[in-house]
C-alpha cells in the first residue's frame, strides 16, 4: 500500500511554523505522495500475482496475447502465468500444476489413458465473468504443451453436484472438443466418444452430441 506523506511533519521545529516553508511543503506533498503511489505500482508489477491493468497490458503485448472483452484481471494474470511457464518439459505432474493455476484445484478433472496416449479433460463451469474464455485457454494450452503423439478430448461441463436434495430433471449443455494425435497410431480401446463433423490434419472441431465408438 502506498505511503501517505505529510512533508510539514519532517520540518525542524525552528522553521515548522514558518509560513513560507509550510506553503512549500503543502505544494510538494501531493507530488511526493504521487511518487510513492507509482513506486507501489512498479513493485506490484514485478510479480504476476499482483499485476495491475498496466502490467497486464505490457506482458500481453510482449507475449502476444489477445485479450477478450469478458476477461477479468485475474483471468489475464492466469493466462500470462501459463504462457511464461508452459515451456518447461511436459510431465503429468506439470500438467496438473498448469491446470490448477487456470481452473483451480477443484475446477477440472483429467483422465490419462496410458496405452492409448489419450487424455480426457473436463473443465467445470463457474458463475464467474469471462470463465468461458478459460476453456478456450485450456484448449490452446493443451495444443502447445502436449507431445505430438498424444490426443485429447476437452469438455466444458457443469460441475458435479453432491447433495441430499432431490432435484427435478435438468439438462446442462456442454462443449466437447476432440483432438487426435498428429502421429498416426492404432487405438485398441473403446470409450464413448462424440463423432466429429469435420476433419483436418489435426482434428480440432466442435463435436456433435452423438455417441460413437473409437476402435
Amino acid at each position: 500500500m502506498a505511503r501517505e506523506v505529510e512533508l510539514c511533519e519532517y520540518l525542524p521545529e525552528v522553521i515548522k511554523t514558518n509560513r513560507e516553508f509550510q506553503t512549500l511543503c503543502c505544494s510538494q506533498t501531493p507530488q511526493v505522495n504521487a511518487l510513492w503511489k507509482n513506486l507501489d505500482i512498479v513493485f506490484e508489477n514485478q510479480f504476476i500475482e499482483s499485476l495491475t491493468e498496466y502490467g497486464c497490458q505490457r506482458w500481453e503485448s510482449i507475449i502476444g496475447i489477445v485479450v477478450q472483452k469478458e476477461d477479468t484481471l485475474e483471468i489475464r494474470r492466469k493466462r500470462i502465468w501459463i504462457r511464461l511457464n508452459e515451456n518447461l518439459p511436459y510431465t503429468w505432474k506439470r500438467l496438473h500444476q498448469l491446470m490448477g493455476v487456470l481452473c483451480g484445484e477443484d475446477g477440472y478433472q483429467m483422465t490419462l489413458y496410458h496405452l492409448e496416449y489419450f487424455i480426457d479433460m473436463e473443465v467445470f463451469s463457474k458463475p464467474e465473468k469471462g470463465w468461458e474464455n478459460i476453456f478456450q485457454e485450456v484448449k490452446e494450452m493443451l495444443s502447445r504443451v502436449l507431445p505430438a503423439n498424444m490426443g485429447y478430448q476437452a469438455a466444458f461441463v457443469s460441475p458435479p453436484i453432491h447433495s441430499n436434495l432431490l432435484l427435478g430433471g435438468a439438462v446442462f449443455s456442454s462443449i466437447v472438443e476432440t483432438v487426435l494425435p498428429e502421429i498416426e497410431q492404432y487405438y485398441d480401446f473403446v470409450i464413448p466418444m462424440n463423432v466429429a463433423c469435420g476433419c483436418w490434419n489435426v482434428m480440432d472441431t466442435v463435436l456433435l452430441e452423438m455417441e460413437g465408438l473409437l476402435s
